[in-house]
């Protein structure tokens, strides 16, 4: 895991596995409900066909990971 330093508003890490290369984000500019309503719209834009990234999701299908009082 690699911490990247020159995000804008997030914090955010590029984690590497055997899997693949992902991307983390701390949320921290803008609402919960907001962040998922966006990340729900990119998987509905990838699943059509748009060429965009769709976002890993959690056993739960939930596209953000809530972890205490932080998301």
């Amino acid at each position: 895991m690699a911490y990247l330093a020159h995000g804008l508003m997030n914090r955010n890490w590029q984690i590497t596995t055997t899997n693949g290369r992902y991307a983390l984000k701390q949320l921290l500019d803008i609402p919960v409900a907001t962040a998922r309503r966006n990340l729900r719209i990119l998987t509905a834009l990838h699943e059509g066909g748009v060429p965009v990234c769709s976002p890993l999701l959690t056993r739960d299908d939930a596209p953000v990971v809530d972890v205490g009082t932080r998301v």
